[in-house]
């Protein structure tokens, strides 16, 4: 691994010193322009990611980022200290990080680059000891850019670099407004969705099963399209950009080609239910019949998770104060030593360490009866 990040940090350098001989050629056009700055951009990506993981090249990418900047060049810190502090406490180390860039939409404007791109990065890692010890474990998040980058002295440096990232502290991910009907609804997309639950039986009460493994391939498929073509979301339902973790899960639970759990009058295609994360939760806390058990006591966190199903829950809020939720994911697999893995948007995360996140975190694990009864008409 150190010679991998070595040579990764060779690199990320070389690439910047050839951006920088290359802007100051005369007579550049708009495109030679747009090509300096793609490779900057590549490298400074590169490095973000890679950032992560590595002390040296978290270090070194301040060299990319222009010094006016401070906000992103704290929370590259910052984020570099999440997953410094989760190996730390879990006895992991990191061992490869892979990065794939869609460059998008770039363009040259008066001396900037104006840069509109996805990044979906791949991080391993392995337990140094005990249960699943040396076994490689991959997960993968995205993120969507919005870059702005100048030519500062014959080099093109970082200025802007707007996305959204649930460990960065000041683009948490807002639970969905409570005026939730002032979104633009599709209502083609609402009835479509609707027609996905089965139809009814005519008893009076029914048994229903969780379909927890296909709940769990439906939030692969809709969270990791690697080497596919096609989005990342389901387009038979209304997508949330920055807010649809709760609106990912319920379609994970609720649709019938995954959990098949069945809707009611409060939980359906985007009511308050479906859609925030919030009442998501006190949905199914309060729905008896749902809930197995829960946890929420930091004492007993770490026992709890290995205690948790595929298909059971996790909601999170982005402080150790207050009890709104801000954001759920959905258990679809276990690492090598056990530890629950999730699925989530936004942004997509597969198969992401449920715990991976700011020590500010509050945590509640939810898990969810593979099997109710319910009344016919659900």
């Amino acid at each position: 691994m150190k010679k991998i990040l070595l040579l990764s940090l060779a690199i990320v350098m070389l690439s910047f010193l050839f951006t920088t001989s290359t802007i100051n050629a005369e007579n550049i056009t708009d495109m030679d322009q747009i090509s300096v700055a793609k490779g900057q951009i590549n490298t400074y990506l590169y490095a973000l990611n890679h950032s992560l993981v590595d002390d040296t090249i978290q270090k070194n990418i301040r060299d990319l980022v222009d010094n006016s900047n401070l906000t992103l060049l704290n929370y590259i810190t910052g984020r570099h200290s999440i997953y410094s502090e989760w190996a730390k406490n879990n006895n992991v180390k990191f061992t490869n990080v892979s990065v794939n860039i869609d460059n998008g939409n770039i363009k040259y404007d008066k001396g900037k680059i104006y840069a509109n791109l996805s990044t979906t990065t791949a991080v391993t890692y392995e337990y140094m000891s005990g249960k699943g010890s040396g076994v490689p474990n991959t997960f993968k998040f995205s993120e969507i850019h919005s870059l702005v980058l100048e030519n500062k002295n014959g080099v093109y440096k970082v200025i802007e670099d707007n996305f959204y990232d649930p460990l960065r502290p000041d683009l948490s991910e807002d639970h969905v407004n409570r005026k939730v009907f002032d979104y633009n609804i599709d209502n083609n997309i609402a009835s479509n969705a609707l027609m996905n639950q089965k139809s009814i039986i005519p008893n009076s009460y029914k048994t229903v099963y969780y379909q927890t493994a296909a709940a769990a391939a439906y939030a692969d498929k809709w969270t990791d399209n690697s080497g596919s073509s096609g989005t990342t979301h389901n387009p038979n339902y209304n997508y949330y950009p920055n807010n649809d973790c709760a609106n990912f899960v319920s379609q994970c639970m609720g649709d019938s080609n995954a959990g098949n759990l069945p809707t009611d009058g409060t939980w359906y295609p985007y009511s308050l239910a479906w859609i925030n994360a919030d009442s998501l939760y006190n949905y199914i806390v309060n729905n008896r019949g749902w809930l197995r058990a829960y946890s929420t006591s930091t004492s007993y966190l770490d026992s709890y998770a290995k205690q948790m199903k595929v298909g059971d829950l996790v909601f999170y809020r982005w402080s150790t104060s207050g009890s709104t939720k801000d954001h759920v994911s959905i258990v679809v697999a276990f690492d090598s030593a056990g530890n629950p893995l999730v699925d989530a948007h936004t942004n997509n995360r597969w198969h992401y360490p449920w715990s991976l996140y700011s020590s500010n975190t509050t945590f509640w694990l939810v898990g969810v009866n593979a099997s109710v009864t319910v009344p016919q008409n659900q």
